[in-house]
């Protein structure tokens, strides 16, 4: 059978390739009918009649090999079969991979950037700042929220209004500040105290 070999006449089995080999012929008569997978291919198994290539996100650098290599996290490979670990590409600016065995790389989301190459995490906008759009690359990306708005907590995509009873009377604040007791204010996104 292919995958295997008979090296004794009249023997009631067949002995299977090694993982690492495959063999695509049917009636071998010795081990050399085992063939090596090739760079960027891999045989996991025993008993195989073909080679498997790299997978996506993955590399084999050598002869032979039992299984791939996956790319570092920080890198990606869209590629199939790939026989160096250079087919692992750095992530992008505004990208990041934050897993090793990766086909594809991530874009920072809303409320994040990312400002070098080869990143494994987006980073968070600091709290009172905002970011809307995705794949940002500098911190400059992330805005302060302004007068009447606040941004509590890192990663805020959007800047939240004051609401009625509250007011923000300073940019990239955190929180809002509530109208003295006894006075109101129906308005949202108020911008000082004279609305209350």
């Amino acid at each position: 059978s292919p995958g295997y070999y008979v090296d004794t006449p009249a023997s009631a089995s067949q002995t299977a390739c090694s993982p690492g080999s495959y063999n695509p012929a049917t009636a071998s008569d010795n081990n050399s009918a085992c063939l090596d997978a090739d760079l960027g291919y891999y045989v996991s198994q025993s008993g195989r009649s073909t080679q498997t290539p790299a997978s996506t996100g993955h590399y084999v650098d050598t002869v032979g090999a039992s299984t791939d290599i996956p790319c570092s996290a920080g890198t990606y490979n869209p590629d199939t079969g790939s026989n160096d670990s250079s087919a692992c590409q750095d992530a992008d600016l505004g990208y990041y991979v934050n897993q090793q065995g990766r086909a594809f790389q991530s874009p920072a989301m809303p409320g994040y950037y990312v400002d070098t190459t080869g990143a494994t995490e987006q980073i968070a906008c600091l709290p009172g700042t905002y970011n809307p759009n995705s794949t940002s690359t500098v911190a400059t990306d992330c805005m302060d929220a302004d007068l009447g708005y606040y941004a509590t907590g890192p990663g805020n995509f959007e800047p939240t209004p004051a609401s009625p009873g509250y007011y923000v009377d300073t940019t990239a604040a955190t929180v809002p500040i509530a109208c003295s007791p006894g006075s109101y204010n129906q308005e949202t996104a108020s911008t000082d105290a004279s609305a209350c």
